[in-house]
């Protein structure tokens, strides 16, 4: 991994209003100002006597400096990239980070039930992928959980919040996380991690980020959150000890059953087996993920072709609100690109006669696309309208 200075942004971070921060386990994360630009301002909130440090505080703060590096050298699509640090803000360094305004994946995805597996599939893709670059590096996440998936303005997820389940093995304040080398957060621990009696020798893995990418995905996906029918911590411990899975094929009953099996046989038997040397590694199950993402998309029977627009020409002929009777609605500056002769693309059978359907600008094609697909457009790609379906659907052909 390479080696990055972190950027001391001591004095240039300013936070206008306290109350706006969210807390969490041993951090609140403020909303704070970079020049004029939204950040999120993390302070670690653990001293309780600054004038006599506790032992526990010590080792704390080499686990913050060394988050700082280590977090500095990251940079990936689906990382949340670091900024830097500041003092300031309390007795350890803050780090500092881009404002997500989105959320993290539980509350993006709690506030859009209505989301297309499709687009549930693609956040689980860009965990997959983040995490590959960290195992690649021999980077192991140790905490993987919705909380510490947040949403990008464009709609990608972040891994964030590194290196935090090593930060103290400490019993907090009621409500507080206790994090440590061994256990995260409980429901997205592999069974192997959990603590018994006076073990506490045992440290994260990549077998285990597998086993929460697992978990994330009945999340993602189904809505499930891992055990979920067990209730009191008691249960929980005693489930993981027997090794019971997070979620059983039953659970999956509100996919429709080709996608329940392959998200079950594909994917959650292999993240979930007992022995952390049966699972796959990270790139395994990212393929399985992108099998599962290429077979929610609708097959084309016969359709129309439409070339797609270089970008910005036509960009104020159609309004982004388009609804389905403006579908087939041909403005008259729009005309002269409708294609006239056959295109064949991606094995789809093509029609001569094709009728006079919008072709839409560059970053329209989702708002017409059912479902949704978000992909950074190329000049030489199709929109493709399925006269076969019940309601019009709109994919982009690669």
């Amino acid at each position: 991994m390479d080696s990055h200075r972190p950027i001391n942004l001591t004095g240039n971070i300013t936070i206008r209003n306290v109350a706006d921060s969210v807390s969490g386990g041993f951090a609140t994360v403020y909303k704070g100002h970079l020049n004029d630009t939204e950040v999120a301002v993390k302070v670690t909130r653990l001293r309780k006597n600054r004038y006599k440090p506790a032992p526990w505080e010590h080792s704390l703060e080499r686990r913050i400096k060394r988050e700082i590096r280590v977090w500095a050298a990251l940079s990936h699509t689906n990382i949340l990239p670091f900024l830097g640090y500041a003092t300031g803000f309390g007795d350890f360094f803050a780090m500092i980070s881009p404002w997500c305004s989105l959320g993290d994946a539980r509350d993006y995805l709690e506030a859009r039930e209505d989301l297309h597996f499709g687009e549930r599939v693609q956040l689980l893709l860009g965990v997959c992928e983040g995490l590959a670059y960290l195992h690649k590096l021999g980077v192991i996440h140790g905490d993987l959980k919705p909380k510490n998936v947040l949403i990008s303005d464009q709609g990608h997820a972040l891994l964030a919040d590194f290196g935090l389940v090593r930060l103290a093995n400490w019993e907090g304040e009621a409500g507080m996380t206790t994090t440590s080398p061994y256990r995260a957060t409980p429901r997205y621990t592999p069974p192997e991690l959990l603590v018994t009696g006076r073990d506490h020798n045992l440290r994260a893995t990549m077998s285990g980020d597998v086993w929460a990418v697992g978990c994330l995905a009945l999340e993602f996906l189904v809505g499930h959150q891992p055990y979920q029918r067990i209730l009191t911590a008691d249960e929980l411990r005693e489930a993981m000890i027997c090794k019971q899975s997070p979620a059983r094929f039953s659970d999956l009953h509100q996919l429709n059953e080709i996608l329940a099996s392959m998200l079950w046989n594909s994917l959650l038997v292999h993240a979930w087996q007992p022995e952390p040397m049966n699972r796959p590694d990270i790139t395994r199950i990212r393929a399985a993920v992108v099998y599962l993402r290429d077979a929610a998309r609708p097959q084309v029977k016969e359709s129309w072709v439409l070339v797609g627009l270089v970008p910005g020409i036509y960009t104020s002929a159609t309004s982004s609100k388009v609804d389905s009777y403006a579908i087939n609605q041909t403005p008259s500056e729009l005309k002269a690109v409708l294609l006239n002769k056959v295109v064949v693309g991606n094995g789809c059978k093509v029609k001569t006669d094709a009728p006079k359907f919008i072709a839409l600008p560059k970053g329209y094609h989702s708002v017409l696309a059912e479902p949704k697909i978000h992909n950074s457009l190329l000049h030489d790609e199709l929109v493709v309208y399925d006269e076969s379906a019940i309601r019009p659907v709109y994919l982009i052909v690669y």
